[in-house]
């Protein structure tokens, strides 16, 4: 059997909604993929009147969700 591949998808403070969820939305559907939303500290993040929450810490190396 072969290992999933990991997709991490950084969100960054100045990010836009469509900087990763136009492409999430596309990669979500390969089979094999495991895909993750990440900040550092795993902090929601703001942008444009957005808040991006239960991310995963992009510092713990596997950010496996």
């Amino acid at each position: 059997m072969t290992a999933p591949i990991t997709i991490v998808f950084p969100v960054f403070p100045g990010v836009t909604q469509l900087d990763f969820t136009g492409p999430y939305q596309v990669l979500v559907r390969i089979p094999g993929t495991e895909l993750t939303v990440a900040s550092v500290g795993g902090v929601p993040v703001s942008s444009s009147g957005l808040t991006f929450s239960e991310l995963a810490r992009l510092e713990d190396g596997s950010v496996a969700m």
